[in-house]
């Protein structure tokens, strides 16, 4: 076949008059008693027969697919009846700027720029502008810290936009495991307005399979977001998408992402597109 290098040495050796591999050094014995001796030595490249299945791995199966199915049934029963979805969309940019080099600077050194612009249904379009910014600081090949100082205008129900301002400890962890690549962002955040103030934790884990040669790869990542007070738990968010690296320092990624957020003990749960555009000066 084109393109494809044939191994010629004895040991893939065939024979051309039959279709049993030939073992290296031993002429190959055709004849039924020689096919019976092959067999027990496992070397025709025949089928042996086919071992009988147990009946209990046939029923552990069916058994964890009923459990599965029964799962997502009992979810959709439990859901809150005056849950209603909305339709969001979220445009994401993000860049990174080289700063300092481990030589130059005790550690590697970036400043980020971000910005999260959302439009809504339930806002008829503009809802919410974050911008995002500060240092981040390569503690080790495998620990990130950034220190971030956002602002973001919020689309109240009013028509008035109110302002937040946060202040934000962010360490990221990340490795690989073969051709996965695993990302595990823990965010801290102090959070006031002039109504108030709120401390939040936030975690998002992210898989992507993303071998080194692919220049297109899915990914998926889910974060929990958690008021540190009487309301703890009380949103989510499960994303899933493909990535494009446009070069060693640019990619793009699209995704959808289902959100569920609890507003004064009701559930909503939301579809969201994401359209994220990311520079990092360093490359990769």
């Amino acid at each position: 076949m084109a393109g494809t290098r044939l191994d010629t040495t004895d040991h893939a050796h065939f024979d051309s008059r039959s279709p049993l591999p030939r073992e290296p050094g031993r002429l190959l014995d055709t004849t039924p008693q020689g096919r019976d001796r092959a067999l027990d030595r496992g070397t025709t490249g025949a089928r042996r027969p086919a071992r009988k299945k147990s009946p209990w791995g046939r029923r552990a199966r069916w058994a964890l697919r009923g459990a599965l199915l029964g799962a997502v049934l009992l979810a959709c029963v439990k859901l809150p009846r005056t849950a209603r979805a909305d339709h969001e969309l979220w445009l994401w940019s993000e860049m990174r700027i080289p700063v300092a080099t481990a030589e130059e600077f005790p550690v590697r050194t970036t400043f980020r720029l971000f910005n999260d612009t959302r439009f809504s249904g339930r806002r008829d379009g503009l809802h919410q502008v974050f911008l995002r910014f500060g240092p981040m600081f390569e503690v080790t090949p495998w620990l990130l810290l950034a220190l971030n100082a956002t602002v973001y205008a919020d689309h109240l129900a009013s028509g008035a936009f109110d302002e937040e301002r946060r202040a934000e400890l962010e360490p990221t962890v990340h490795w690989r495991w073969g051709d996965l690549a695993f990302t595990d962002r823990n965010r801290l955040e102090y959070r006031w307005r002039d109504t108030g103030d709120a401390v939040r934790y936030r975690n998002q884990l992210r898989v992507s399979y993303a071998p080194p040669e692919r220049r297109i790869f899915p990914f998926v990542w889910n974060e929990a977001l958690i008021l540190l007070n009487e309301e703890g738990f009380n949103q989510n968010r499960l994303t899933a998408g493909l990535t494009a690296a446009l070069s060693p320092t640019t990619r793009l990624e699209a995704g959808y992402m289902f959100r569920s957020r609890e507003e004064l003990g009701t559930w909503f749960h939301d579809h969201i597109g994401v359209l994220y555009l990311f520079y990092d000066g360093w490359g990769r």
